[in-house]
């Protein structure tokens, strides 16, 4: 019996239809710069099939994203105030 990873599985879907073009979540998710974050949570829920046990995996996504809003949102005030 074959067993595959998360992240072969990942790959042959994406894989799958090269012409499709790239998820918006996905895409969202790469340029947060918290893929490896994303990565981590989907591979914890893949192997334990419970949300419940990958509460450390959710915490580091969380502030990833989080310190990611604080930069866009900083950002945005900076351009305000340069206008």
């Amino acid at each position: 019996m074959s067993t595959t990873t998360p992240q072969e599985e990942r790959d042959r879907i994406k894989t799958q239809d090269h012409e499709e073009e790239e998820d918006p979540y996905d895409a969202r998710i790469r340029r947060s710069g918290c893929a490896a974050e994303h990565t981590a949570l989907q591979d914890c829920h893949y192997e334990t099939k419970d949300w419940r046990k990958c509460t450390a995996q959710m915490a580091a996504f969380r502030v990833c994203w989080q310190r990611h809003q604080a930069l866009l949102s900083s950002s945005s005030e900076d351009n305000a105030r340069l206008k």
